[in-house]
């Protein structure tokens, strides 16, 4: 969540964008609405934790971390998707019953990176080779779109090619 929270407690403090939020018990609102236990965290530390995630995914299977983050915020929608929200699946995978479900987050992403070591992407070396395998539906706008996820993650003023190493 953006703005200024306090975890231990499960208060937001202050709500940047929305006024007169403050010192809201918005874990104990959520636990007594849903049932459900829930944590709070502040969005910018949430995803460091997953970035963290794609380059450990990245280093156990030698695949580039940036190739990966690009991939998932391209295939999920920024990571706004139902897929991605209701069943875990930040990368995109389709089984022939629709989007593929995952237990967290983290499967979905040490699933693809296992899997671009396999066949049919084994020996696809570049994003644009991948392209073709990946999303076999519209490459071309794969090609042109994941490049720009990487450089937007990235923070680098030009696309790049990532390729697999």
């Amino acid at each position: 969540m953006p703005g200024i929270i306090n975890p231990a407690e499960g208060i937001r403090v202050n709500l940047t964008n929305v006024k007169g939020w403050h010192n809201i018990p918005l874990r104990s609102i959520i636990t007594e609405q849903t049932g459900l236990v829930c944590s709070l965290e502040n969005d910018a530390k949430a995803m460091a934790y997953y970035g963290e995630v794609f380059v450990e995914a990245g280093r156990e299977n030698n695949i580039d971390a940036a190739l990966l983050a690009a991939i998932s915020a391209h295939e999920s929608g920024a990571w706004k998707s139902a897929a991605a929200r209701f069943k875990n699946n930040w990368m995109g995978l389709m089984t022939r019953f629709g989007a593929k479900r995952f237990a967290n987050k983290e499967q979905s992403i040490f699933f693809v990176a296992e899997l671009l070591n396999r066949r049919p992407f084994k020996g696809q070396k570049t994003l644009l080779e991948l392209a073709s395998v990946y999303c076999a539906t519209n490459p071309s706008y794969w090609r042109r779109c994941v490049p720009e996820w990487e450089r937007l993650l990235s923070g680098s003023d030009r696309a790049q090619v990532v390729s697999v190493r």
